[in-house]
């Protein structure tokens, strides 16, 4: 079921540092607990997760394939990843150049019905065989996520498009971005190093695309690309600002 994403954030920035950690997908009673001395509960999971991190890429793929990526795109990487989010800004022409945003997203519920429907416990515990992997060493494997399940992944990622005419804030959002100056490099080990704020235990990561135009050349547009985690981060903090201008712009 899906959240608001601001709830989701505001908690992630005020959670504890002994905060819980993520939940573990439960395994469905069509299930065996064990094969051969395997416990396919764990194994389970790590199909689980491993499914649910490649969710981000599908998110970015989504967004390049609709051919509506020539603003700045932001993702979010929430610490129980199958929340996570994107937001892509585009610039439509064929409607009196108006700035779009389109968030992409799935409904977390997918990612169980997907597991459950794909997960096989025997070619996975040959394949942990094979590897070499003992019982009580499941964690080990690095399950295989098949093209066919990435497909149903990307197929199944919902978009939403709000317009500068709906969502009047938009304009404050890429204010945000609007002639922004990245901060001073800090090189690890080298001059004098900055300390930094402790971050929680579960936060979220950030990552920026941003297409710009230099200005050196005409019409020539390069990328600028940088991530952070935490709302502490200077990507994490620029997100938040700029989420807060088109929050309300989506239904919860």
């Amino acid at each position: 079921m899906k959240k608001s994403m601001g709830l989701i954030f505001v908690a992630l920035l005020h959670s504890k540092a002994s905060a819980a950690p993520t939940p573990p997908e439960i395994l469905p009673s069509k299930f065996p607990q064990e094969i051969q001395g395997y416990n396919i509960q764990t194994t389970y999971g790590n199909f689980a997760y491993a499914l649910q991190y490649q969710y981000p890429k599908s998110l970015k793929l989504k967004a390049e394939e609709s051919e509506r990526n020539s603003g700045p795109r932001i993702t979010i990487h929430t610490d129980w990843v199958r929340k996570s989010v994107a937001f892509q800004y585009h610039r439509n022409c064929d409607d009196d150049c108006l700035w779009e945003v389109t968030k992409y997203q799935i409904d977390s519920d997918y990612f169980s019905k997907l597991a459950e429907t794909h997960f096989d416990p025997h070619a996975t515990v040959e394949d942990m065989k094979a590897e070499g992997i003992l019982p009580g060493d499941e964690y080990d494997h690095t399950p295989k996520i098949s093209q066919e399940v990435l497909d149903l992944l990307l197929a199944n990622v919902e978009s939403n498009t709000v317009t500068e005419t709906t969502c009047k804030s938009i304009e404050k959002s890429l204010e945000e971005l609007e002639g922004l100056q990245l901060p001073a490099f800090d090189i690890e080990g080298f001059g004098r190093d900055k300390k930094g704020k402790q971050t929680i235990v579960h936060s979220f990561a950030v990552e920026f695309d941003i297409p710009v135009l230099d200005r050196k050349l005409s019409n020539y547009r390069s990328t600028i690309k940088f991530w952070g985690y935490s709302g502490y981060s200077f990507a994490g903090k620029l997100f938040i600002d700029i989420h807060n201008h088109i929050e309300d712009c989506f239904p919860q």
